[in-house]
């Protein structure tokens, strides 16, 4: 078959090595030849015959002319074709190459992101884990800590904060040492006073009862047990007024009531007792206020003493007095009585003429002397009278054996 519109000069183009080809292999075949204007495209195709042979009983040769604008055309695309081929060629490697530039980007931004993260937790870490090494050195009581870390966000600030409370933490310790010391010294101080306090009032002659503000008997010094007759350790710890009254110290409760009426500093009393074992004393006591340096009350002591030896003492040296002036006074009279009787006797012996006379003088004078003795004894008897008799209750029994026995 042959296009019309094709040339002779076209179809003169030899076919023969087209159709060599399809009858030795059988199979269809085409083929473009250049033409003085274009380009023919021939495709060869075998005939077979009819049934199961394989047998090519012919060729059939189509031949189809091409201009030469359409054959640029199909250049054209062939060549895009080609290029596109050539690309489609060097996807992979291209894909492969924007892979491998990706994952080392990717790598890249890892090992930079992670290298940050380590910097950056490296920043965070360290001076956190200093300052967890510097609390627990804190803790155990060593406060020389300092951190020294170069940051100027959160951390650091927390990091000052800790620099500051551990040399806010050594100055205070260093105050309380101070303070510790001044308060050691001062206890000791106090200590010795008080020892020293108490070892004067153990030894004191005087009896020491102190009372606190509960009103409770704190101190009873040996010197108040040997006068009162009573044991410490039944006074302490007691309330005063029970104590006093269990006791029968009416003296000591008379002063107390005294102190508390007229909110006086002191009361001086003195006055007779009569002691739990049955002993009349004269007691002298006195009682005032404790106060401390600020002036706020601490309780009442009281001093006391048993002074009934003492009055005896006294009333004796008084007695002894009194007797040296009375003799003295009776000695006055006596020695004109002396003479006068002597006189008497003298001239009674000598029966003188003048013995009335003399017997008369003799005698007033005597009588005179004894008027004179007589009134002196008058005023004596007037002061130096028995004690007037203490009436309290008592046994008739017992006095009745102690006046037969």
């Amino acid at each position: 078959m042959m296009d019309p519109k094709l040339s002779d000069a076209v179809l003169s183009l030899p076919v023969g090595q087209l159709v060599l080809h399809v009858l030795d292999t059988g199979q269809p075949m085409s083929s473009a030849q250049e033409a003085p204007v274009g380009k023919l495209i021939r495709a060869a195709a075998p005939i077979r015959g009819n049934g199961q042979t394989d047998r090519v009983f012919g060729v059939v040769v189509v031949s189809s002319y091409v201009p030469e604008v359409l054959v640029m055309k199909m250049d054209g695309i062939a060549k895009q074709f080609e290029e596109y081929r050539q690309i489609i060629s060097m996807k992979n490697p291209i894909k492969g190459g924007a892979y491998l530039f990706v994952a080392v980007v990717t790598v890249l931004i890892l090992f930079g992101a992670t290298w940050f993260g380590f910097y950056v937790a490296r920043g965070i870490t360290v001076p956190i884990q200093r300052l967890a090494e510097g609390t627990e050195a804190v803790a155990k009581g060593n406060l020389d800590v300092n951190i020294d870390v170069k940051a100027t966000d959160e951390i650091g600030t927390l990091v000052q904060s800790f620099n500051r409370m551990t040399a806010d933490l050594r100055t205070s310790k260093s105050s309380l040492e101070e303070v510790n010391m001044s308060l050691v010294r001062s206890n000791v101080e106090i200590d010795q006073r008080r020892a020293y306090t108490e070892a004067v009032v153990e030894t004191i002659a005087a009896g020491v009862l102190s009372i606190d503000m509960a009103g409770l008997i704190s101190t009873f010094n040996p010197s108040a047990e040997r006068i009162i007759g009573v044991k410490g350790d039944d006074l302490r710890g007691r309330p005063v007024h029970d104590a006093f009254k269990a006791f029968n110290l009416q003296l000591f409760q008379k002063a107390y009531d005294q102190m508390l009426q007229e909110q006086t500093e002191s009361v001086s009393m003195d006055g007779q007792m009569e002691t739990p074992n049955g002993r009349l004393l004269t007691v002298g006591l006195n009682i005032s206020r404790m106060q401390n340096e600020a002036g706020l009350d601490l309780g009442f002591v009281f001093v006391f003493e048993d002074r009934t030896e003492f009055i005896k003492a006294q009333k004796t040296a008084a007695w002894q007095e009194v007797a040296q002036r009375i003799a003295h006074e009776i000695k006055n009279p006596l020695t004109p009585i002396q003479l006068s009787a002597q006189r008497l006797r003298k001239k009674y012996a000598e029966k003188s003429t003048g013995f009335d006379e003399i017997f008369d003088q003799a005698t007033g004078v005597i009588i005179s002397e004894v008027t004179r003795l007589k009134g002196m004894v008058d005023e004596f008897s007037k002061y130096a009278r028995m004690p007037l008799p203490q009436m309290r209750k008592a046994s008739l029994h017992d006095i009745i054996e102690k006046v037969i026995s």
